[in-house]
């Protein structure tokens, strides 16, 4: 099920709707050159040096994991859902819709990891 055939389904009001994030066209880079180094300047990314700088962290993740053959241990993944609220109901009534939604939300993502995670 969709994220926005989700949101239909348990929210009887309609006031929940998936929202798109993009991120912007500039990144700022931070980094560290090494452990006991002190941290570089900030410097921003355009289009070109954004590709090549995820290019760089894949491989680096590939050649640690020694090409998928060893499992990351401690990694921590980071995910962010964004929706929009419709706030027509008084704040302690959208607090618990709010609240019986995310339950669901969060479980059509671990439905679509899980299957991504399959697939590969």
């Amino acid at each position: 099920m969709t994220l926005l055939g989700r949101f239909e389904k348990l929210d009887v009001g309609n006031a929940l709707r998936p929202t798109i994030l993009k991120a912007g066209e500039a990144w700022t880079l931070r980094a560290q050159p090494s452990l006991l180094a002190p941290p570089a300047a900030p410097r921003t990314l355009r289009a070109e040096e954004q590709r090549s700088e995820r290019g760089r962290a894949l491989d680096l993740i590939d050649a640690l994991t020694r090409s998928g053959a060893l499992s990351l241990e401690d990694a921590t993944l980071h995910v962010v859902l964004a929706a929009t609220h419709g706030f027509d109901k008084g704040l302690v009534d959208t607090v618990v819709q709010v609240g019986r939604l995310k339950r669901g939300i969060f479980s059509t993502f671990l439905q679509r990891v899980i299957s991504c995670l399959n697939q590969s």
